[in-house]
């Protein structure tokens, strides 16, 4: 079967780094390539062929299964305005944060840098709210979740559905305690091409950026900006 490893043909693969996680040798790095996509480069000294990475490659191996959908929208105007669509997010947030849960989501560090990462408060989970239309850095998550999980928590992750394929992957087993949640994706934009974008905001206004929004509902549910 082709895949990434046995051709190099990028649109094999997502970017997600499971197999770099589930490496037994940390023979594996997530490297950038000239447009800003982190793809994986296997160290061959390191490599011991076991096939390990292709075995839990999200974009293969994967189930059919039929499954029911819901279209819902938050009632409370206030946390509706804070979201870019529906607000469901937050509703789901609560329910885990009121279960002792753990909450994984996207936001931005101290660069405005967008990355993956959780929370264990309602409060901290207000940072999730709003798409950021930016390939995220899933940073050491998948662990995290996979322990949080193995410790009894309840588990709400979030991301796009290549993302929560990629953990589905890297967990390798069902988890009654899990909830996943992916959103309707339309491709994810370049880190690169976003922190030019920034740096270019910077120098032509002197200024350092301080906060972005995208898809913002101040002017309206159709005037978004």
């Amino acid at each position: 079967m082709e895949n990434y490893f046995n051709t190099g043909k990028k649109e094999l693969c997502n970017g997600c780094g499971t197999c770099a996680l589930r490496c037994p040798k940390s023979a594996i790095e997530m490297v950038e390539d000239e447009e800003g996509f982190l793809y994986p480069h296997i160290n061959k000294e390191k490599c011991i062929n076991c096939g390990l990475c292709e075995k839990v490659c999200s974009n293969f191996n994967k189930s059919e299964q039929e499954s029911v959908a819901y279209i819902a929208i938050n009632n409370n105007d206030k946390e509706l305005k804070n979201a870019s669509s529906g607000g469901m997010f937050y509703i789901l947030a609560k329910y885990v944060i009121e279960n002792k849960g753990v909450v994984f989501g996207v936001t931005y560090d101290e660069d405005l840098n967008v990355i993956h990462k959780y929370a264990e408060t309602l409060e901290d989970c207000k940072q999730f709210c709003g798409s950021k239309y930016v390939r995220s850095d899933l940073k050491n998550t998948y662990k995290e979740a996979e322990k949080f999980l193995k410790d009894g928590r309840v588990v709400l992750y979030t991301g796009t559905a290549c993302q929560i394929s990629g953990l589905k992957s890297y967990l390798g087993k069902e988890y009654d305690n899990l909830i996943l949640c992916d959103i309707l994706c339309h491709a994810n934009p370049s880190p690169k091409v976003f922190k030019l974008y920034k740096e270019n905001l910077e120098k032509k206004y002197s200024k350092k950026v301080k906060d972005i929004r995208f898809r913002s509902k101040e002017n309206g549910w159709r005037n978004q900006t």
